[in-house]
């Protein structure tokens, strides 16, 4: 832009304004405390999983029978046959 054209007034804040932040507060503490019990229920609900759980029946498929794929749990040992193929 060229020096001489007019850009007009500069806008300014009046001396007393403080600003949009004096007049912040928290509205949703409802919705804060039901989220913050979400996290607190489902790290529970995770911790409780790998203590009782096996997570093998999630990370590798079954076969027709139930046995893991790739595992020895199950009726047979299937380390041999790491990966299940649908036909």
């Amino acid at each position: 832009m060229a020096e001489d054209e007019d850009m007009g007034e500069k806008l300014s804040a009046p001396p007393d304004f403080d600003g949009p932040t004096s007049h912040r507060r928290h509205t949703d503490i409802l919705c804060n405390i039901l989220l913050w019990m979400m996290w607190i229920s489902m790290t529970g609900l995770g911790i409780y999983a790998m203590q009782n759980g096996d997570y093998r029946l999630i990370l590798y498929p079954l076969d027709y029978a139930g046995n893991l794929c790739g595992t020895e749990k199950g009726e047979i040992d299937m380390t041999e046959y790491p990966y299940l193929y649908y036909i």
